[in-house]
């Protein structure tokens, strides 16, 4: 099994600084660029939603790991802010016309396209939560 494990600030600076490190762990394990974007793609919108509404504070990390077997990659992340389980967020209407849409939803919406399984876990004051690719 390959990992790929970082620990980020609180601070959407840190995103670009994950883009890097995880485009470079990708190729060194081969993943197709399929696999990596929805991997980057799914990451990224839930490590963006942590930092602005996690409300968890700037001090606070956010931690990541990513385990990469023969057929499935596994991404867990875990942040101490507020108890939030994206898997029981409303779905955005995508069919509503643009003006009567409610804002937000849609990154969530992504991850669960991008992503083969979803799990979502509340214990000692942090959010888990899972993510599993098949390849």
């Amino acid at each position: 099994m390959e990992t790929f494990s970082i620990t980020l600030k609180n601070s959407i600076q840190e995103i670009s600084r994950l883009a890097g490190e995880l485009t470079k762990w990708g190729r060194s394990v081969k993943l197709s660029a399929a696999i990596l974007n929805d991997v980057q793609l799914s990451v990224e919108e839930i490590i963006s939603n942590i930092i602005h509404y996690g409300r968890a504070g700037a001090e606070s990390e956010i931690c990541l790991r990513i385990e990469k077997a023969a057929y499935s990659i596994t991404i867990t992340i875990e942040d101490s802010g507020i108890a939030f389980n994206p898997l029981r967020a409303p779905e955005p209407d995508v069919d509503a016309p643009l003006e009567d849409r409610k804002i937000g939803g849609l990154g969530i919406l992504l991850v669960k396209s991008a992503m083969d399984h979803l799990d979502y876990q509340r214990a000692h004051g942090k959010n888990r939560l899972i993510l599993v690719k098949k390849l």
